[in-house]
């Protein structure tokens, strides 16, 4: 029996790659058959034991719902003016509105050149609806009068783009917070179900694995996470049975583990 099993979810797979490679288990996949209430997985030392496991991530309210709506039907947009034009977007709430009215927005800031529509206070106080939509959204659209709509290369008209908006602050150079921004995690509904069934299991050592989407900590521990070799001088407390809480931030190199012993980290891009 391999130590590696495939899985059809991304986050369980990250789960099945990375416990057996820094523990030294086989997974084996056990969520399946119609069993009831069942973990996710159960983690098989060489001297006998069977660990239970639990695999979830977290993402910031409505994130998933973004990045769902912006993969099946809003990646892209129509831009009826001249100049390439993209925007970015933080709540999905405000998807439909654009599509909307982002047309009519293209064709006033271009015959105005206008760049920045989120800046054209000009148009706002002049009372256009759709201009103060757009101020009072979580949308950013960014035209660019230098880049033809018409991409003469590909020999076709550029789309609006839509993205997820982006995120700035200053840094947690020391990861002071990173602890806290773990419990808030913890705290979510859907995590403490997780726990719930890893307290129901029989097994004595249980094992909970988050993948932590970067929209579900704040900036500030985000960006040390991925870009400083800092090791947090704290981790989370232990959530009810947990025994063992993993922490993946996809962007980081680092898999934080957190037991009775403390806090540790393993460098997942170092060569097996």
């Amino acid at each position: 029996m391999s130590s590696r099993e495939q899985a059809d979810d991304p986050v369980e797979q990250a789960a099945f790659d990375l416990v057996p490679r820094f523990l030294g288990v086989t997974v084996v996949p056990y969520d399946h058959s119609g069993r009831q209430a069942a973990v996710d997985a159960l983690l098989h030392y060489s001297d006998g034991r069977i660990a239970a496991m639990e695999v979830t991530s977290a993402a910031a309210e409505g994130q998933r719902q973004l990045y769902a709506l912006l993969t099946k039907r809003y990646e892209t947009l129509p831009n009826p003016g001249t100049w390439t034009w993209s925007a970015t977007v933080g709540s999905p709430r405000d998807l439909p509105e654009l599509a909307e009215r982002c047309e009519r927005i293209i064709l006033t800031c271009e015959a105005r050149g206008v760049r920045n529509p989120r800046y054209a206070y000009d148009l706002y106080f002049a009372g256009d609806p759709d201009i103060a939509w757009l101020i009072g959204s979580t949308v950013d659209l960014h035209g660019s009068p230098e880049l033809p709509k018409w991409d003469d290369e590909k020999k076709r008209e550029r789309p609006l783009f839509v993205t997820q908006g982006g995120r700035g602050g200053t840094v947690d150079e020391t990861l002071s917070g990173f602890a806290t921004a773990m419990e808030a995690v913890i705290a979510q509904d859907h995590v403490q179900k997780r726990i719930a069934k890893l307290a129901a299991s029989k097994h004595v050592e249980k094992h909970l694995f988050i993948v932590v989407d970067d929209s579900a900590v704040p900036f500030e521990v985000f960006y040390a996470l991925t870009t400083r070799d800092v090791l947090p001088p704290t981790g989370p407390a232990l959530p009810g049975s947990v025994t063992h809480l993993w922490l993946l931030v996809p962007f980081s190199p680092w898999l934080f583990l957190v037991t009775d012993d403390g806090l540790t980290r393993h460098n997942r891009s170092t060569p097996e």
